[in-house]
């Protein structure tokens, strides 16, 4: 409160009403009242403090400034020439400063309005500088400037007021503020410019009366207000804000009720209203009604699948085809179907060219048809099984059907027993077949289907850990198999199936500039989709 006080000894008039404080922008120093030297030619030349207005007084700008530079000014020092009148600023807070009407087509000079009713415009709003610390109204710019300069010691900072003699037009049509020579794109841009550089607030000027708007009026009228709403939605808003109206924006016909949860034309009988989908009505009861979904009653009732149409009598939904109707009938009502026979007592022909004994799920043992000669179908050239009666695609697709259908060369017979092929061979090479593979998994593979090989992991074939494949391996090889591959992900990936490596985590940054996740080798476009894939994949939090 100290600074409240030195500014009402600071504040000097004989009058009882405080007329508003006219601050000019001249950059002439302006003289102290407390300087001997200062005479009375130089309050007159320089600007004084004094306007030249009979019976009213009111600071200079430059006088304001030179409260804080001037270490030999002390504002407690300034006497005023009245001491009946040291409480002239208290006298101020009582007396309420008059809001100043807009200008229309010219604009005016700041000064004092003594028009007691506040300015109204033409959309029912009216405006006022306002301070929004200590919620005081201010006359003009410049009161509200030296206001928060004396009252709250708060400098403002360089602003866009080019002129500040003038003031805005608060209903430009096309956003344009004449003060700071600048024109904004919408309304909203407009109206924030006059609230932060202008101290400018826009409120809805609502007359006082003992009139109680009734909030069930068909027409939204607000009668206290006298003003018609488009929609139901904004004149219940509008009570229940303006005039504290407790109502429900949607309320309840029939509060003892409760709508049809399963009714075929999602209508609730409550609020008399008619919803478009079944989900929205629904979303309505459990919201509005706080209704449950009621629990689906298990029946053991079989429904036919002779039924042409796959309708649901539960639902009142008609599926296209029979396999939807049954999964809807066995997943959502948990009904057990019973399928018809035409034949019940009919047994199914396996051998059928249809397959129509598959549905019913009959097991039979397979036929193995051994009756050629098995050189003839090794040494078929067109790849063709005479005991499949089968042609294959290629010769090596011909070897394993032999293989796996017909046990047909699954060994190799060789002179040498004690010739075995090399498993851990680098160049994937079998002497007993005289051929190289071109890769391990090729190899392997041979050395399984047609030498009957029980081959180790490949993590136990290698006795040298260091031969493991590294996860930091700038060339993405594999010496162990011999393989090079294109991308970081597939190489670990081959790492940890073919070698079940498990590789700690690289040591990189967690707060990579890249938004870069190095165990996963990923970039991420945001900083927050990094932050959450640290969380849920690494159980890392990233501040």
């Amino acid at each position: 409160m100290e600074p409240r006080n030195k500014l009402r000894q600071a504040v000097i008039g004989p009058k009882r009403e405080v007329s508003a404080i006219d601050f000019s922008l001249d950059t002439a120093r302006a003289p102290f009242l407390n300087d001997e030297n200062t005479t009375k030619d130089q309050l007159s030349r320089n600007g004084s403090c004094f306007n030249a207005k009979e019976g009213e007084e009111v600071f200079n700008v430059d006088f304001i400034k030179n409260l804080k530079d001037n270490p030999k000014l002390k504002i407690k020092n300034l006497k005023s020439p009245s001491q009946t009148h040291k409480n002239a600023l208290e006298k101020v807070d009582s007396t309420a400063i008059k809001r100043k009407p807009e200008a229309s087509a010219r604009f005016k000079t700041s000064a004092y309005i003594s028009s007691s009713k506040p300015f109204m415009l033409s959309n029912n709003d009216y405006y006022l500088y306002f301070c929004a610390m200590c919620k005081e109204e201010m006359s003009d710019l410049k009161s509200i400037i030296a206001h928060r300069y004396l009252v709250h010691n708060i400098i403002s900072r360089k602003s866009s007021v080019k002129n500040s003699d003038l003031e805005p037009d608060v209903n430009d049509p096309n956003h344009h503020c004449q003060a700071c020579e600048k024109t904004y794109r919408s309304k909203l841009c407009y109206r924030h410019h006059l609230y932060k550089s202008h101290y400018i607030r826009l409120t809805k000027y609502r007359t006082k009366n003992n009139v109680v708007p009734d909030p069930h009026n068909p027409n939204f009228h607000c009668r206290s207000c006298d003003y018609i709403y488009q929609t139901r939605i904004k004149y219940v808003a509008h009570l229940q804000r303006y005039h504290k109206m407790k109502l429900s924006i949607f309320p309840k016909e029939k509060p003892n009720i409760l709508p049809d949860w399963n009714n075929p034309g999602f209508h609730c009988a409550p609020c008399n209203s008619t919803y478009k989908s079944k989900t929205s009505f629904r979303c309505h009861c459990i919201s509005k009604h706080n209704m449950n979904k009621p629990k689906e009653t298990s029946t053991n009732e079989f429904y036919s699948l002779n039924d042409a149409k796959n309708h649901c009598e539960i639902c009142n939904i008609t599926y296209k085809r029979i396999s939807h109707y049954k999964e809807h009938c066995r997943h959502l009502h948990g009904i057990n179907i019973e399928e018809v026979f035409a034949n019940p007592d009919a047994t199914p022909d396996s051998s059928d060219p249809n397959n129509y004994f598959s549905q019913h799920k009959i097991l039979f043992p397979i036929v193995n048809k051994r009756s050629v000669d098995n050189k003839s179908i090794v040494g078929d050239p067109s790849y063709y099984c005479r005991a499949c009666d089968k042609t294959l695609s290629s010769k090596g697709c011909f070897k394993k059907h032999l293989l796996a259908i017909h046990s047909i060369g699954e060994l190799i017979q060789n002179d040498d027993d004690s010739l075995k092929p090399e498993i851990d061979n680098p160049n994937f090479y079998c002497c007993v077949c005289n051929w190289r593979y071109r890769s391990l998994s090729y190899y392997r593979e041979h050395l399984r289907g047609t030498h009957r090989m029980v081959l180790p992991p490949l993590s136990s074939c290698s006795s040298d850990f260091d031969s493991f494949p590294s996860s930091i391996d700038p060339d993405l090889y594999c010496h162990d198999c011999k393989l090079r591959y294109n991308s970081y992900k597939y190489y670990r990936r081959h790492c940890r199936v073919i070698h079940e490596k498990v590789f700690d985590d690289d040591v990189k940054p967690v707060r990579n500039p890249n938004f870069y996740c190095a165990k996963c080798n990923r970039y991420y476009s945001t900083r927050g989709s990094l932050k959450l894939h640290l969380k849920k994949f690494h159980n890392l939090i990233m501040e």
